[in-house]
């Protein structure tokens, strides 16, 4: 493809990525908006036609960040090939473990929906809610190292405005400052604001890529 049509799909892929991720956002107190492990289950067993839909919102938002890496791989490796190519693997292995996260959700609806002792689901489910908070801590840590790598490039490029490519750097930065120290368990509180910077920017960025399209990278 050529450089145009790789910025118009990034541009138009980053909105659809943007949309399923605040999507399963608002689908979140569905599956695990409760206080015990109980409640929750009941919640999913009294919604599994949201659950099911959430996790093929999911499979939808593993499927753009492979895009995605592609796409901006495509727009970044004249710049510095090794360094675009860390970045793309950054955000396919995040596109993996989003994959991944679908068997947590399979494994929630299976118990909650089962005839199974209380005691026992109780305990494998309250093993699964944690692991939620884990995978996404996972899945962002991929998503913070190859933004970062990539809004840099694009910054080095001169492919997109200086201000905006500087606003995605520092939103990435921040990210891959704050997400790995939240995983490692320093960092107690979950800090969602810390993600407002990232989605203004990805938002901006989609509207630049989908309107103007990508400069021609220079290489430094």
């Amino acid at each position: 493809m050529t450089l145009r049509t790789n910025a118009r799909v990034a541009g138009f892929v980053l909105l659809l990525y943007i949309a399923t991720a605040i999507s399963s956002m608002i689908m979140l107190p569905v599956t695990g908006g409760a206080v015990e492990t109980a409640t929750k289950l009941a919640n999913i067993a009294k919604h599994v036609s949201l659950v099911r839909v959430d996790i093929f919102l999911t499979l939808l938002q593993a499927a753009f960040a492979l895009v995605l890496a592609v796409t901006f791989y495509a727009l970044t490796r004249r710049v510095e090939q090794e360094l675009a190519m860390i970045a793309l693997c950054c955000r396919v292995t995040e596109g993996v473990i989003i994959v991944i996260s679908t068997f947590k959700s399979f494994a929630l609806l299976s118990v909650a929906t089962d005839d199974v002792d209380n005691v026992a689901s109780n305990t494998i489910a309250g093993l699964l809610l944690k692991t939620e908070g884990w995978i996404m801590l996972s899945s962002g840590t991929c998503f913070a190292l190859g933004s970062t790598i990539y809004c840099y490039l694009l910054l080095r490029g001169r492919s997109i405005p200086s201000p905006l490519a500087w606003l995605g750097v520092v939103a990435s930065t921040l990210l891959l400052v704050v997400v790995p120290l939240q995983l490692a368990g320093f960092i107690k509180a979950s800090l969602t604001f810390i993600w407002i910077p990232m989605l203004l920017f990805e938002v901006a960025l989609a509207g630049w890529l989908l309107v103007k399209g990508a400069a021609i990278p220079l290489k430094q």
